[in-house]
């Protein structure tokens, strides 16, 4: 009796399955369908109608003034100090005694005289004199001539002390040359030399 030989099959390979995608494949896969993004719509604003420009007005432009020149100053001649001769100012205090007595003579002298001008003002004179009225009033013209000349006499002894102070005493205001002490002896308070007096007392005559 034949035995009948079995065949023996090999079992069949599994089937090789199909190999994963590389990871960056899938990547590009990903990439490749995004994802569709909404945006959000804002709503339109509604546009406001322009206001109208106005006009710009030019205003006049103003046209500078140019300023006036500078005048130029006017050069002062330097004050020249007259001063008497040191010699003579040396003997400066012999003067102003001499000046201070003329003064305090003056001043009794002034008051006399005023005292005799109103005693002629109170004097009453009747209608019946009138001889004594004429006397009486050419006597009150010369006592106001004399009240007069001390007034002026007084001023310029005055001005000889300041003069001294200045140490311009004993020159001449006119030609400033110095007054002769004969003269200054015996009118202390002169202002002028002979011969500017002279001059001066003519020009008036």
């Amino acid at each position: 009796m034949v035995k009948a030989t079995k065949q023996t099959r090999k079992p069949a390979k599994p089937a090789r399955s199909a190999r994963p995608a590389p990871a960056k494949a899938r990547n590009s896969a990903k990439k490749a369908a995004p994802k569709p993004v909404l945006h959000a719509v804002r709503p339109v604003k509604p546009v406001k109608p322009a206001k109208p420009v106005a006009k710009a007005v030019a205003k006049p432009v103003a046209k500078a003034v140019k300023a006036p020149p500078m005048p130029k100053p006017i050069p002062i001649a330097p004050v020249r100090v007259l001063q008497a001769p040191g010699k003579f100012r040396r003997e400066y205090r012999r003067w102003r005694d001499l000046l201070i007595s003329l003064r305090h003579r003056l001043l009794q002298e002034g008051s006399h005289l005023e005292e005799e001008g109103l005693k002629a003002l109170e004097q009453e004179v009747s209608v019946d004199h009138m001889a004594d009225f004429g006397s009486d009033s050419s006597e009150q013209e010369t006592t106001l001539q004399l009240i007069e000349s001390n007034s002026l006499s007084m001023r310029d002894v005055d001005d000889a002390l300041k003069r001294i102070d200045a140490g311009s005493y004993g020159l001449c205001e006119d030609c400033e040359q110095l007054i002769p002490t004969a003269r200054l002896s015996v009118l202390p308070h002169a202002r002028f030399c002979i011969s500017c007096q002279s001059k001066r007392e003519g020009m008036l005559a």
